[in-house]
């Protein structure tokens, strides 16, 4: 059936994304937006009809920043919420669960760890000794909204000045209606690139919320080369259970888990990569095939357990069912279990089936033996779908 290796610790790689940027720009938009308003409150006809196009072809994209604004508030920003059961308990009022079962000694370590990563701004040692990674991550469209707000905001605040400056000075419209167009153009563009903005951090919260995580905060090919700059600092004698190459990036999502919680203006993603060592176990699944006697009579091994679960130097062996096998995460032909189950020492006289791996070349004494009659064909399906073995009966 496979391999199978056991894994207590996780890696555990630290996403910390800060939204501050998101409520400036929110703040800017609604300034040069107010700024808007009261040069359009003016007598020139043609002016008003301008600023009412303007209005007309923004007010539905306002509104739906709006309201995505209001559900990411909602859903981060929760001090004194009704959905207290989100809360992380012992880490205090302001700190949310977003999914996963976040412990409130691992919330309180890693925002210590934030806090020192955003002051230094480097990998930390206390850090990478608790086996915790941190890595500072934004929205796309955060890093460019920030890479371009101060050039668009300086536009702005010129235009707008100048624009009043003329209409002050009673300067007629064609003398400033290029940069009056030019203003209106700039703030259409800030406010799509917002919007786009705000839409990517929605669909992170939405997808973070059933323990997916949005490819806009870090991509898998992502983690692997961060996971790369980890492997000095694994505890000894442990590894990633995969290779940290880029075509293994999209087993990352299969073995890894998620936790996330809110505090304040930022989010905490918390990717947990179980670190295994190099003790590997074959799983067979036990068959009792028939073996004929004489006269139709057949005679097979009685298996207490279903399962054979080996270990490759044949001293040790662990016990399994199909359902904590099912349980456990899945590479191809690798199962990655989480070790809860006791690893047991084989002994001269042990279990049957244990026996019947290290010591095949003769019957174990452990194994009870049945006789049965077949007299008809008999179909024994095998663990892979379609497979089965053909025992014809024999008269």
């Amino acid at each position: 059936m496979g391999n199978l290796v056991n894994y207590k610790d996780t890696w555990k790689l630290v996403i910390h994304t800060d939204l501050s940027p998101i409520f400036e720009r929110e703040a800017t938009i609604k300034q040069y937006l107010s700024k808007t308003k009261k040069m359009c409150g003016t007598t020139s006809l043609e002016l008003q009809r301008i600023c009412k196009a303007f209005s007309t072809s923004s007010k539905a994209r306002l509104q739906e920043i709006d309201a995505k604004l209001e559900y990411v508030k909602e859903t981060i920003l929760d001090p004194q919420s009704k959905r207290k059961r989100g809360l992380i308990d012992g880490l205090g009022s302001l700190a949310k669960s977003l999914f996963g079962t976040m412990d409130a000694e691992d919330a309180k370590l890693i925002n210590k760890q934030i806090t020192a990563f955003n002051k230094e701004g480097s990998a930390l040692k206390t850090a990478l000794k608790n086996q915790v990674q941190i890595t500072k991550a934004n929205l796309r469209m955060i890093n460019e909204t920030a890479a371009n707000a101060e050039h668009n905001e300086m536009i702005l605040f010129n235009l707008t000045s100048h624009i009043k400056e003329q209409m002050d000075e009673g300067f007629r419209l064609e003398s400033f209606r290029e940069e009056l167009d030019e203003h209106f153009i700039i703030l259409s563009l800030y406010i799509e690139m917002f919007h786009g903005c705000v839409q990517d951090l929605v669909e992170y919260l939405v997808e973070i919320q059933k323990g997916i995580l949005y490819p806009g905060i870090v991509s898998y090919p992502k983690i692997i080369k961060l996971l790369k700059e980890s492997l000095e600092h694994l505890p000894q004698g442990l590894n990633y259970p995969i290779a940290l190459i880029p075509e293994n990036a999209r087993y990352l999502k299969e073995i890894s888990e998620i936790e996330a919680y809110s505090e304040g203006n930022s989010i905490v993603t918390i990717i947990k990569i179980p670190l295994t060592s190099s003790q590997e176990y074959h799983v067979n699944r036990i068959h009792s095939l028939p073996v004929h006697m004489k006269n139709g009579t057949y005679a097979y091994i009685k298996a207490e357990e279903k399962y054979a679960i080996v270990g490759h130097e044949m001293q040790t062996f662990i016990r399994m069912t199909r359902t904590e096998l099912d349980n456990c995460k899945k590479i191809k032909d690798q199962y990655l279990c989480e070790a809860r189950h006791p690893v047991f020492k084989i002994r001269p006289y042990g279990s049957c089936e244990t026996q019947l791996f290290t010591n095949p070349s003769s019957y174990p004494l452990s194994c009870e033996t049945r006789q049965i009659k077949i007299e008809n064909t008999l179909l024994i399906e095998m663990e892979n779908p379609n497979s089965s073995i053909v025992v014809p009966s024999i008269m």
